[in-house]
């Protein structure tokens, strides 16, 4: 409820590459079921591969898909090497194993 999200999604969604992006992902004027805000703690320890979706509704697992599931990943503030990388495992939703190391550290 805070005004300082509806800004950050009003900016998102104006955008002039990002727009058009999400356009031709999701079509025009698509609708947003959920929204999750993933924060870490300054000096936070190293965090190991892991899926920021549940794996017990994978579409893998269950052999149906409830809703196309798209994250956009967005830094609110500007990073350096110093606070470390994150990384990205493409296709990792799609796995009913919760544990996504072993996909990962291959991939």
């Amino acid at each position: 409820d805070h005004p300082s999200v509806a800004d950050a999604l009003n900016e998102i969604g104006t955008h002039g590459m990002i727009r058009p992006a999400l356009e031709k992902i999701a079509g025009v004027n698509p609708g947003l079921v959920e929204m999750t805000a993933i924060t870490a703690a300054y000096g936070a320890t190293d965090q190991f591969w892991h899926p920021d979706v549940i794996s017990m509704g994978s579409p893998a697992k269950y052999a149906r898909n409830f809703l196309p599931s798209y994250s956009l990943f967005i830094t609110l503030q500007d990073t350096t090497a110093e606070m470390g990388a994150t990384g990205v495992c493409p296709g990792t939703y799609q796995c009913g194993n919760e544990d996504a190391t072993d996909t990962c550290e291959t991939y």
